[in-house]
């Protein structure tokens, strides 16, 4: 039960935020507003709401682990569970696909990149047979946005590379060989993780050095850069990396889960993968046909919040014609909504609770969850697998 005074400053800082969002919105009020900043008010408000819940969290659990007569907190408890976290961990990040309930995150986001690929009609078995029938393209692969290495290690390796690594792979019945891969991302503490998991993998030699998969693992390269703004690519990429991506018969460009957060908008993107004559395929954002306003106007703060353009948010109709423009004729939009953000949402509440266990919590993963879950009860955003050639 919270006190007087806590209700007050709750409801002070709430209203702070509510009349900032609505300034925000053009809405005019009777009345002249403070002159201090509304974004300012309105961050003030979005911060501390969570800090006094985490407060008040922690006065709750140090009632609870009072001794018996309540007199002093006690000195066991559960704190000691964080000493058992083994790392280094899995750092998969992305939606996630969760079909048949996939225990782990780690497993639910390998899930979601085998469906794109599955989509995209690679097959293993059929790369195998062309190798050993020798008549088999060789392939190239840009990815954009590639995360912490797990993603890379997926694609381009036979094995597990380290312990972790066997509790998410599979027998990766749609990856073929990329013969090329270039993978870039903005985010430099991700980059610098999977540096030395890429370096591991290269050193890696498996019998048969000759095999166009060990060669393939060679011309493995990540950079770290602007994927959302080509045009300072060819600074970014080594040009010799860059021209053996546009000698391969069979080229493609990768996005998983990243597209919509690209700035101005994805479109500059797909537009230079289309020069290259790559094809696309991607795991990406539409908004449904039809949205009320109040729904809008949620939408547009979320996603100025969680720093995606609001060009990137059309429809699946409106993005579909947007890549025959482009120049893209064979099309493919996968809706797997059903997929994605109910399991999410479901998924990541009961990560809390196992988490709040020993005193941790999902921390601004909370506002996420929120979200996703109202993604899945309103429809109103569109998980989307998107193949275009």
């Amino acid at each position: 039960m919270l006190s007087q005074g806590r209700c007050l400053v709750l409801i002070l800082f709430v209203s702070c935020a509510l009349t900032a969002v609505l300034a925000k919105l053009g809405v005019t009020f009777p009345f002249r507003l403070p002159s201090i900043s509304h974004t300012f008010t309105f961050l003030c408000g979005l911060l501390t709401v969570p800090f006094l819940k985490y407060a008040f969290t922690k006065s709750s659990r140090a009632k609870e682990d009072a001794g018996n007569d309540g007199s002093r907190p006690s000195v066991y408890g559960l704190d000691h569970g964080r000493l058992h976290v083994e790392l280094p961990l899995p750092m998969w990040m992305n939606m996630g696909y969760w079909y048949e309930h996939p225990h782990n995150l780690a497993t639910a986001c390998r899930t979601l990149l085998s469906e794109v690929l599955t989509t995209a009609g690679f097959d293993r078995k059929r790369d195998s047979t062309e190798v050993h029938r020798g008549i088999r393209r060789t392939k190239a692969l840009i990815d954009l946005g590639f995360g912490c290495g797990d993603q890379t290690i997926y694609i381009k390796s036979q094995i597990p590379m380290r312990k972790f690594d066997q509790e998410w792979f599979d027998n990766r019945n749609a990856v073929v060989i990329f013969d090329h891969y270039i993978g870039i991302t903005q985010d430099r503490r991700q980059f610098q993780y999977a540096e030395p998991r890429v370096s591991e993998l290269k050193q890696y030699r498996s019998h048969k050095p000759n095999h166009p998969r060990e060669q393939a693992v060679k011309n493995t390269h990540i950079y770290c850069g602007n994927a959302a703004d080509p045009e300072a690519w060819d600074s970014i990429i080594n040009p010799h990396v860059l021209k053996g991506f546009s000698q391969a018969e069979e080229r493609w460009v990768l996005a998983l889960d990243s597209l919509y957060h690209f700035s101005p908008s994805r479109w500059g993107t797909i537009r230079h993968a289309r020069s290259l004559n790559a094809s696309l395929m991607a795991f990406d954002l539409c908004i449904a046909d039809h949205v009320s306003l109040p729904d809008l106007i949620l939408l547009r703060i979320l996603t100025m919040l969680m720093g995606a353009p609001w060009a990137n948010f059309v429809t699946q109709t409106e993005y579909h014609n947007k890549l025959r423009e482009v120049g893209y004729t064979e099309i493919t939009m996968r809706d797997v909504s059903e997929h994605v953000f109910g399991p999410l949402a479901e998924f990541m509440e009961a990560q809390n609770r196992v988490l709040n266990v020993i005193g941790y919590g999902l921390g601004a993963f909370h506002a996420a969850r929120l979200m996703f879950g109202w993604w899945a009860r309103s429809g109103v955003v569109r998980g989307v697998i998107v193949v275009a050639r």
